[in-house]
């Protein structure tokens, strides 16, 4: 047995007089099933690998064997399939369900929180029901068969954190469940002024010209034309802007009610 952070075996057995044809080790990582060319089938306790719980003696060489999440144990042996239970504690002196191929086994899985056991053949694939092989209930913590996408990348983030050491997290913990008030606020406020648009005030004082045309009425003239002009060029702008921003909106839309499939996170994000 192998660690990454080791570059020499972590641990080191003799189970078998002969060479080892397949291994398995069970989902709690407790028991450890080995079979070799001798026709035996041996269980250790994986925390103790100096110890033999039990030894079977099977007609031929299993090829493969499987542990299933509920504690069965699948052999493959030729074409034929066979799997046992209570193997942990001596009482699999007969097959509990058996299975004859037409054509030789190469390797077989049992299906996560399932009664399947996938077996795979020279001629193609099958599936086997095994009453009791899968758990029932499932852990939502821990795997969940039915994560969604957006679960799936937080519990992608959380594995990735729970690696970095400690001291290189420098963060203030209370900043990060605050919100951002002053721009949360300006957002809003920009988004109300662009549905709701006013026109400006503009304050304009026309200078004096020649006798004759700086009169009131001349003047009056000039500055209702001055912020005609500036309101209408703002009155424009502020359209144009509106409706970017509503095409914006309406994309967003579209692209959230799209069905979500399961390679979609693997995409290249577009650059805002």
């Amino acid at each position: 047995m192998w660690t990454p952070n080791s570059r020499e075996p972590v641990a080191s057995i003799l189970c078998h007089p002969h060479p080892i044809k397949a291994i398995d080790i069970d989902p709690t990582g407790r028991y450890m099933a080995t079979a070799g060319l001798d026709r035996v089938l041996k269980i250790w306790d994986a925390r103790n690998l100096g110890e033999c719980l039990q030894s079977y003696s099977v007609g031929s060489g299993a090829s493969s064997v499987k542990f299933s999440q509920k504690g069965l144990l699948a052999l493959a042996m030729g074409n034929v399939v066979e799997v046992y239970r209570n193997v942990t504690n001596g009482g699999a002196s007969e097959p509990y369900m058996r299975h004859k191929s037409g054509s030789t086994i190469r390797d077989m899985q049992f299906c996560p929180y399932e009664d399947i056991l996938g077996i795979s053949t020279y001629h193609g694939y099958s599936s086997l029901i095994i009453p009791g092989a899968g758990e029932p209930n499932f852990d939502a913590l821990e795997a969940n068969p039915y994560i969604s996408l957006s679960a799936r990348k937080e519990s992608e983030v959380k594995a990735l954190l729970s690696k970095v050491p400690a001291e290189l997290i420098t963060l203030d913990p209370h900043s990060i469940s605050q919100v951002d008030t002053p721009r949360l606020q300006e957002k809003l406020d920009a988004k109300i002024s662009l549905l709701h648009i006013r026109k400006p005030k503009i304050d304009f004082t026309p200078r004096y010209r020649m006798k004759g045309k700086s009169g009131s009425a001349q003047k009056f003239k000039r500055k209702q034309k001055v912020k005609e002009d500036k309101q209408r060029e703002f009155l424009q702008a502020a359209i144009l802007q509106r409706d970017q921003f509503m095409e914006e909106d309406k994309k967003n839309k579209k692209e959230k009610s799209k069905p979500v499939e399961i390679l979609d996170r693997f995409k290249p994000k577009k650059k805002s």
